[in-house]
C-alpha cells in the first residue's frame, strides 16, 4: 500500500503543474500551487520559483510575479527573461525597462522580449526606441528576433519595420515592394 508520503508531489512535479497554471491562464490554480510549494520540503527551489513567476506573468499578475522573484537567490537570465517579459506584457513597459537595464548579461531573448511585449501593448515607439539602441550597441538579430516581433505586433509591426531608423535603405526599395 502507498504512504501519504509517496503521494507528495516533488519538486518537479510542482514546477510541471506551474508550467500548466500558465498555459492555462488559471491564476487560481497557480496560487494554490504556490500556498502548497511555500509549505512543501521544495520551498527553496529555484527551478519551482523560476516556473511560478512565469505563471503569474502569463496570468496578468507581474506584480506577484516579482515578489517571487525577489525570493530567489540566484537568478539566471531565464527568470530574468520571464519578468521583463511579464511587466512589458501586461503593458508595464516603465517597469519592464526598469528591469532590463538592471538585468546582468542581457541577451537577444531579454530583447526580443521587452521589445515583443512593447509591441504587443501598442507601446511602439518605445520599441523603436529600444531596437535603435540594440542597432547601436551592436547587438546581432537574426530572422527569428524580426519574425517574433512580426509575430507579437502583428499590424503593428508593419509601419515600425519601415521606420528610417530601422531599415538602412532608401525608400525607393519600399517601393518596389508596395
Amino acid at each position: 500500500m502507498l504512504s501519504a508520503d509517496a503521494l507528495r508531489p516533488d519538486h518537479f512535479v510542482i514546477a510541471s503543474v506551474a508550467s500548466v497554471s500558465a498555459r492555462l491562464r488559471s491564476l487560481r490554480l497557480g496560487r494554490q500551487l504556490h500556498e502548497h510549494f511555500v509549505v512543501s520540503p521544495y520551498s527553496g527551489d529555484d527551478v519551482v520559483k523560476s516556473s511560478l513567476v512565469d505563471m503569474y506573468c502569463k496570468c496578468g499578475f507581474p506584480d506577484d510575479a516579482r515578489k517571487v522573484f525577489d525570493s530567489m537567490g540566484a537568478k539566471n537570465s531565464v527568470v530574468w527573461t520571464a519578468l521583463v517579459s511579464g511587466y512589458a506584457s501586461n503593458g508595464r513597459g516603465e517597469e519592464a525597462l526598469q528591469l532590463f537595464r538592471s538585468m546582468p548579461g542581457r541577451n537577444l531573448f531579454a530583447w526580443t522580449a521587452l521589445i515583443s511585449g512593447l509591441v504587443k501593448t501598442g507601446e511602439s515607439v518605445g520599441a523603436v526606441e529600444l531596437f535603435v539602441e540594440m542597432r547601436r550597441d551592436d547587438i546581432r538579430i537574426d530572422d527569428a528576433f524580426v519574425l517574433s516581433i512580426v509575430i507579437g505586433g502583428a499590424g503593428q509591426a508593419v509601419a515600425w519595420f519601415r521606420n528610417e531608423a530601422w531599415v538602412p535603405v532608401q525608400h525607393d526599395s519600399w517601393e518596389c515592394v508596395d
